[in-house]
């Protein structure tokens, strides 16, 4: 179905796809009103052939974290294997504060459905908890769009869903700092959040194995890389690297096929985002500009930025594995500084992609160094003017903070680079069995004169308190 940047939201499967079944059992972790709708659902929708279910969930290739829909209707009438999952989004964390459920964040979690034969049905919390009948309505009318034997109960006939406008994570963002979900809901706060800890999912059985090789990816494979960027993987691979794949285009991480979320994506949930369209008008004015002018030249500067970064990145990464990178730019030529430096360093691994299956991340460290001592050192290549003045002092806000449980940060992009930096860091030393010894950011700029190396504090609290978020789910 078309989307029209509102909620509810459905995607639909492809005719002639397979059909993966749900399973029985699902961890502790329940959105704040999904209870209340589950009461609602199965008190209309679930009779005869019809059920609604809010303890299932879908075995992925991931078998460590399978999807777990918020609720789940079958109707099974002659064979007809619907499946539909019900989504009931939240514009942020009621505990955490960090935005979610933000425009295209949750599409690489739909398509995992769709290609598996299911539909998804979204619904915002607000109409949920307003117009939770409506939303059944609408679920009953979609279920006879697909089933035309089923006949929508009397009661929900001509009701109309209010629709709602997706947000973005700006809006997301000032929400939390307005405590909109609390004033909707008509809550104080949500409380302290137990999840269940103990539940694990069953090893995948064989059927569920041969499903998933009939599961359309071509979507998610990996662009293929150069082979001269696999030189030091090739001496220094580990077991876990054929699990992780990346779409450059999309920029998206996929772990046995199972779309992840980016580490970078992560970090900027805790951190408030620049909000174009305030700004765009004020800075147009004072520019004798439109605000469309100001905004296109923003998008076009980001992309050039982004652009000459990547360039950064695949330069270096041929260097350090095949001793060479063609073209020297200005910033090209500081890191040659700095390696001319640096002769200590032994490298390890360039653009090492890394990941938690069980929370479902993945980023990927620049450079890693390794030590006499057996430890290893990870660098980050910046080529950023945001980072440092002039003089190599950090940039800090003294305005602004991070958001949620990082609000004792100041939101620089120090402070950022620095917390990615310490969960690639701890996915190094629990996953990969790593002991890292330091952290650096190493600043590559033709603003500047010369290369800059910051060391990076220690932030294991910080990663603590986001890998307590991730868990505790919405």
């Amino acid at each position: 179905m078309p989307d029209t940047g509102a909620f509810p939201k459905v995607r639909l499967p492809k005719l002639g796809c397979v059909i993966k079944f749900p399973r029985v059992g699902r961890s502790g972790r329940r959105g704040y009103k999904e209870a209340d709708f589950m009461q609602v659902m199965s008190q209309w929708l679930s009779s005869g052939a019809v059920k609604v279910y809010n303890d299932r969930h879908v075995p992925t290739p991931n078998a460590v974290s399978p999807y777990e829909p918020d609720l789940v209707v079958i109707n099974e009438q002659n064979g007809l294997n619907l499946f539909l999952n019900i989504e009931i989004d939240e514009p942020y964390d009621g505990v955490f504060r960090q935005p979610i459920h933000c425009l295209q964040e949750d599409d690489a979690r739909d398509e995992f459905f769709t290609r598996r034969g299911w539909v998804v049905v979204r619904f915002a919390e607000i109409q949920v908890h307003q117009q939770p009948e409506a939303c059944c309505a609408y679920v009953a009318q979609l279920i006879k769009r697909l089933a035309p034997d089923y006949a929508v109960p009397a009661a929900l006939q001509g009701l109309a869903l209010q629709p709602v406008t997706c947000w973005d994570n700006v809006q997301a963002q000032k929400w939390a700092k307005q405590r909109y979900r609390e004033s909707y809901l008509g809550i104080a706060d949500f409380g302290r959040r137990d999840v269940a800890t103990d539940w694990q999912p069953a090893a995948a059985l064989d059927v569920e194995l041969a499903i998933e090789e009939l599961v359309d990816k071509t979507p998610l494979k990996a662009a293929a890389e150069p082979r001269n960027r696999r030189q030091l993987e090739a001496v220094n691979g580990h077991p876990r690297d054929a699990r992780l794949q990346f779409d450059p285009e999309a920029h998206q991480y996929f772990i046995n096929g199972q779309p992840a979320t980016a580490v970078s994506t992560l970090v900027d949930r805790f951190f408030p985002e620049f909000d174009k369209h305030y700004w765009a008008p004020r800075t147009a004015a004072k520019r004798g500009m439109t605000a469309g002018a100001v905004l296109e030249e923003w998008e076009q500067k980001g992309r050039t930025s982004a652009d000459l970064g990547t360039r950064l990145h695949e330069h270096i990464e041929a260097f350090y594995n095949s001793g060479h990178a063609g073209v020297v730019t200005p910033e090209f030529q500081q890191f040659l500084d700095f390696h001319a430096d640096h002769g200590h360093l032994e490298p390890y691994r360039t653009e090492w992609r890394v990941f938690n299956e069980e929370l479902m991340m993945a980023g990927t460290v620049d450079f890693v160094a390794r030590n006499a001592d057996g430890t290893v050192s990870i660098y980050d290549w910046k080529r950023s003017a945001k980072v440092i003045h002039a003089d190599g002092s950090i940039q800090r806000n003294n305005y602004q903070t991070a958001e949620g449980p990082l609000n004792d940060l100041d939101d620089s992009r120090f402070s950022r680079y620095s917390i990615q930096q310490n969960i690639y860091k701890w996915l190094l030393e629990s996953k990969y069995g790593c002991r890292v010894r330091s952290m650096h950011l190493v600043v590559l700029h033709p603003d500047y004169d010369e290369y800059t190396v910051l060391e990076v504090p220690d932030r294991a609290a910080h990663v603590a308190k986001i890998v307590a978020s991730l868990r505790a789910g919405c």
